[in-house]
């Protein structure tokens, strides 16, 4: 019998669909520069998690823009990936850590629960 997960997030997090796009600064297989569209899957104040259509190797910096649904967007939030894996289907995912917390999305998750 397996134990129950004990979640170990600073920042509860919501589950989003948004496009977005992340721009790699400081990347191992990108050049800086590069822009790599895809869909949020995930976000918190911490981090998120996303669909690219280019993957992202752990350690590499973006800078990412997310479109919400009101016409807005945030722009310019720099992260650091974590972790690129797949979805249980096999769809790319990367996640990413804010290099700072993002205030406006503690709101937002509050929203949102």
């Amino acid at each position: 019998m397996t134990a129950p997960s004990v979640e170990r997030r600073a920042h509860p997090r919501v589950a989003k669909t948004r496009n977005l796009v992340a721009v790699a600064v400081r990347a191992r297989h990108l050049a800086p520069g590069t822009r790599v569209p895809g869909r949020l899957t995930n976000l918190s104040a911490g981090g998120f998690a996303f669909i690219p259509a280019a993957p992202f190797a752990p350690g590499d910096l973006v800078r990412i823009t997310i479109a919400f649904e009101d016409g807005s967007a945030a722009v310019g939030q720099e992260a650091v990936v974590l972790r690129h894996g797949a979805l249980d289907d096999g769809t790319a995912t990367t996640a990413c850590q804010f290099t700072t917390t993002q205030a406006w999305l503690v709101d937002e998750a509050r929203r949102a629960a």
